[in-house]
């Protein structure tokens, strides 16, 4: 049964290939670029789906699919519908972007993303998740001192860190080191306060985790989810930043989703309606942030200026029923990365990394470091800024803002195929062994929610991915165990 499942699995595969392969002889331009797309959301439908048959409970919660999902189907299968629309600003873009022929680096993206998907899935498949997850937890002592729980909360211990997370992130927002309303400077300054600040802020994340998967388990509770959700909530419009924003609604999504095994068209509703006042909201308030001389970082003027980048949307029409089309033709824009993979490689190829560029593949190399020794010792550690260059230098805006420029993109930058492959391997082992956290109760519910998105957004400075690891897992190993009581 398992040799014919597998011999089906790799028929599956070769004709996938044969079927690019055969594409690419007879089409070209924009008609070989759709018939890729269709072949991606075809291969990530067949992995999802074998996947459900093995897990027909909580496939949804896999990492693997998730990332399938929100990475590679939504950033590069389904977004780049907007290319396909005549004479839309989204058309025009890619010409602007990538030249007159733009095609041949899109298609190449997409062999890459092809690439990627299927690696990200074959490190899931192999056993290396499984024995990485029971080198973490198998040990007698990290089970019976950290995993050793009952359901029941340690209360005093969960709003003694909810409330040294609200002080955290008022701090940051004093010292100029919170989310967008932050800057450079500041960052640079603090840089090692800033790392401890930022991983107390993170607690509020995993009081809420906590909060609402009580809440809808044992029905309790309700004050404390509440008080964290719309604290979540509130410093999530703070920050500035998309992401912040819809956190709350896919972290109670995802609680209630375990809790009841099913999905809340409530949540669903208002995770959707976040997205667009995230949309309406965020990208204004950027360019007041970064236009304003007078901006400084602190909670009044932060509100002023959201409140500000909401009437410039407003007199714009953005706001009104009838721009529903045009937001949507936006946030479709914003979150699809295959452009600005095809930069990055058409970059490459015709200008080469010059002194100005990050060295990408150091980045991957000096992983460990990167997560332990603080800037105050090693001066020369890399700035998490790689975004910002790209924007100046392979995108050619004339802002200093960050472009994301896909995980993709990364690796082309770090060697190409190469890197690309023990990338997303890497990535697929980690997910295999974050979803076994489940297996652990509401203690590993902590690690899985904590390091999830992580492998589920995949972002485009992928070191980022690994350090998080090395530095999270043994503070949320901690936390959980002080969340719960023995």
């Amino acid at each position: 049964m398992l040799d014919n499942k597998r011999n089906l699995r790799i028929l599956v595969y070769l004709i996938l290939l044969f079927l690019n392969v055969l594409s690419a002889f007879l089409l070209q331009g924009a008609l070989l670029y759709l018939v890729k797309i269709i072949l991606l959301n075809g291969y990530l439908f067949y992995e999802i789906k074998e996947f459900r048959k093995i897990n027909p409970t909580n496939w949804f919660l896999s990492p693997v699919v998730l990332a399938s999902l929100f990475t590679f189907a939504l950033s590069f299968g389904v977004t780049n519908i907007v290319y396909f629309i005549p004479n839309s600003i989204s058309h025009k873009y890619i010409y602007n972007i990538l030249g007159p022929e733009p095609f041949p680096y899109l298609n190449k993206a997409m062999d890459y993303i092809f690439v990627a998907a299927f690696f990200m899935w074959f490190g899931y498949m192999m056993k290396l998740g499984d024995k990485l997850f029971n080198l973490l937890t198998h040990n007698s002592f990290i089970r019976k001192s950290f995993f050793t729980r009952t359901d029941k909360l340690n209360i005093n211990i969960v709003w003694f860190l909810l409330i040294i997370s609200i002080a955290s992130r008022i701090v940051q927002i004093q010292l100029g080191l919170y989310g967008y309303a932050g800057d450079p400077e500041s960052r640079d300054q603090y840089g090692a306060v800033w790392n401890i600040l930022y991983l107390i802020g993170v607690l509020g994340n995993l009081i809420l985790i906590v909060s609402s998967t009580n809440f809808f388990i044992k029905g309790n509770r309700r004050f404390l989810f509440l008080v964290s959700f719309v604290t979540e909530l509130g410093f999530g419009l703070l920050s500035g930043m998309k992401s912040e924003i819809i956190l709350p609604f896919f972290i109670i999504g995802f609680t209630y989703y375990i809790a009841k095994k099913r999905f809340n068209k409530i949540i669903i509703t208002f995770a959707f309606v976040s997205i667009l006042i995230a949309y309406i909201i965020v990208e204004p308030f950027r360019i007041l942030r970064m236009s304003d001389k007078r901006f400084s970082s602190d909670p009044i003027t932060i509100v002023n200026t959201i409140v500000d980048s909401y009437e410039i949307n407003k007199r714009a029409k953005l706001v009104d029923e009838q721009s529903f089309d045009v937001i949507l033709l936006q946030f479709l824009s914003r979150l699809e990365y295959t452009l600005t993979a095809a930069r990055a490689i058409q970059y490459k190829d015709q200008v080469g990394l010059d002194t100005r560029a990050q060295d990408f593949r150091e980045r991957l190399l000096t992983i460990p470091l990167q997560a332990y020794i603080p800037r105050a010792i090693w001066n020369d550690k890399p700035l998490e800024d790689s975004g910002r260059w790209y924007s100046v230098y392979v995108w050619g805006s004339t802002e200093t803002s960050s472009v994301a420029y896909s995980p993709i993109g990364f690796a082309y930058f770090a060697g190409g195929i190469i890197p690309l492959i023990i990338i997303f391997t890497l990535i697929g082992m980690l997910q295999k062994t974050l979803f076994n956290f489940l297996k652990l109760g509401n203690g590993g519910m902590i690690i899985y929610f904590g390091l999830l998105l992580s492998v589920v957004l995949i972002d485009s400075k992928v070191n980022t991915i690994f350090v998080a690891w090395l530095r999270n897992l043994p503070f949320l190993y901690i936390i959980q165990s002080l969340l719960y009581k023995k």
